[in-house]
């Protein structure tokens, strides 16, 4: 019954995963939309860097030109305004000595009445009506009119009576015309006022491109420029740039899809989790009672395992304790299983009198190093060794020389030991004078048939050969009183184990039937 369902929960679970895998694509897609967002924010990002300096550098500039508009200014206040010949002179030298100065030009009550570029103007002209502060002694205009061919670029500065206007090669030199997507702007730092402005000549580009805005304001000046890139990302680049991109996204999604998956896979794996519930000490003991069926009472009992997995449930020993095998933990299960044995029982084998049965394998018998450890795990707790019973199954498959060697070594150090699944191997009795077991256990497989007459005669000579060797014999896999009954037609008094009496317990459950049917350390067991 575990076992099926073991295998049914199993199934669940690799369904789960199979079906996971066929879904590979979808999480390909999907993390390859992830992945396309993130390169979409990275190239912002280093876009976002980019203008950022272009606004920081664009401020700079303005700034010198702002000075060398003062430093201009502070030279022509020595001007008498009449426009002579010694004022156009001086209004030349300054167009000629600053790069960014278009022309300079002197302003009489509210008119301009000649400039370096023009000359005398005839008549005077009018400044524009609309202006803003840089500071109380010098006003902006935007966008001056009066230049042929240049009209809506050029700007003027004017302080007193002396005007500057500023070159339109001065912005045309700083800004991208070719980039679509840009806009520029040169602007008051309350935002009223707007010095120059150049929105993008691209239409309104695709929702999946981003739009920022940087800006950069002066430290001395009244003056900020703010850079606004509607098209950032991906898409701004070169079809071949989005293609690489593109192809990029889809493998990197491909690969963490994948490993994704297999850490999926490897989680829900039996042996993975198994080796987590070793290494985690996660596999919980039970204890199956022997009992003497003469006088009804408990003289040993048999250490099993469980294992309740939360994916798998419940699995059946008979199906991980291979795995547990295979993957090379055997040892260390079974020392933990003797510590939390021991641990729970210590005060129950000092009070009754039973023995403690350990099953060991292969692994078991052939490590020089496992007898040491057992040593130092039971004299740990004070248990003497003569109460516990090493359990080695006849199905070892292990030379007869070390199996040999492996007993005479449990004996020497005072251990019990029995041979256990007794007539599901090779069966041979001869062997068991020479490998000197205490006991001999008799696999339910005979047990459950001894209704059949035939199998009923085998055990009986199987019984009675061992009777003659001096052996106690102990019958597995008793579940019914037909099971006790034909096994008492052969031995009267049997040591016999299974579900009949005790289903296996947990160690409280022990306690309380030892509390009943023990035998304390005060009193003698029956002789059988």
């Amino acid at each position: 019954m575990q076992h099926s369902r073991h295998s049914s929960s199993a199934e669940d679970v690799m369904r789960k995963i199979e079906k996971k895998k066929s879904c590979i694509w979808v999480g390909t897609i999907i993390g390859t939309l992830i992945l396309l967002f993130v390169f979409q924010k990275i190239f912002v990002f280093f876009q976002l860097e980019q203008h950022t300096e272009q606004a920081e550098m664009l401020m700079k500039k303005s700034e010198y030109l702002i000075a060398d508009s003062y430093s201009a200014i502070a030279y022509l206040q020595q001007l008498n305004g009449n426009c002579n010949a010694d004022d156009m002179e001086d209004l030349r030298y300054i167009t000629n000595k600053y790069r960014y100065i278009y022309d300079a030009g002197i302003v009489n009550n509210g008119h301009i009445a000649c400039t370096a570029r023009e000359g005398q103007l005839t008549p005077a002209v009018g400044l524009p009506s609309s202006a803003f502060a840089l500071n109380p002694d010098i006003s902006f205009y935007r966008y001056v009119s009066f230049y042929p061919g240049v009209a809506g670029m050029l700007n003027a500065i004017r302080a007193k009576n002396i005007m500057l206007v500023t070159s339109p090669f001065f912005y045309q030199d700083r800004i991208y015309d070719n980039d679509k997507y840009l806009s520029i702007s040169f602007r008051s730092k309350n935002k009223q006022h707007i010095l120059y402005q150049r929105t993008m000549s691209a239409e309104r580009p695709s929702l999946l491109m981003a739009q920022e805005t940087v800006s950069a304001c002066s430290d001395v000046y009244n003056s900020c420029v703010d850079i606004t890139d509607a098209g950032m990302g991906i898409l701004r680049y070169q079809g071949w740039v989005q293609v690489a991109v593109l192809g990029c996204a889809i493998l990197l999604a491909l690969m963490i899809t994948n490993l994704i998956l297999d850490s999926l896979v490897e989680h829900y794996s039996l042996e993975n989790r198994l080796r987590r519930a070793v290494l985690r000490n996660l596999i919980v003991n039970r204890y199956q009672p022997i009992v003497d069926a003469g006088q009804g009472k408990i003289v040993g009992a048999e250490v099993l395992v469980r294992w309740e997995d939360e994916v798998f449930h419940t699995v059946s020993p008979e199906f991980f304790i291979p795995l547990v095998e295979k993957l090379g933990y055997s040892q260390h299960l079974t020392l933990n299983i003797l510590h939390n044995a021991l641990q729970e029982l210590a005060p129950l084998l000092k009070q009754y009198k039973f023995t403690l049965s350990i099953n060991v394998g292969s692994v078991e018998v052939v490590n020089r190093q496992f007898v040491p450890s057992l040593n130092k795990i039971v004299d740990q707790f004070g248990i003497s060794r003569g109460r516990i019973k090493i359990e080695v199954t006849e199905r070892t498959d292990v030379a007869y020389q070390q199996l040999s060697c492996f007993v005479h070594y449990l004996h020497v150090q005072g251990y019990k030991i029995a041979i256990d699944d007794f007539g599901t191997g090779t069966s041979n009795l001869h062997l068991l004078p020479e490998l000197n077991f205490d006991d001999v256990k008799i696999d339910k497989f005979y047990v459950q048939r001894m209704a059949d007459e035939n199998f009923r005669k085998i055990l009986s000579n199987m019984v009675s050969s061992i009777i003659e060797l001096d052996k106690n014999i102990i019958f597995e896999g008793v579940e019914s009183e037909d099971d006790l009954r034909h096994i008492q037609s052969i031995q009267p008094h049997p040591l016999v184990q299974g579900w009949y009496f005790y289903h296996a317990l947990s160690a409280s459950g022990l306690a309380e039937t030892m509390a009943e049917h023990g035998i304390p350390v005060s009193e003698s067991p029956a002789r059988r």
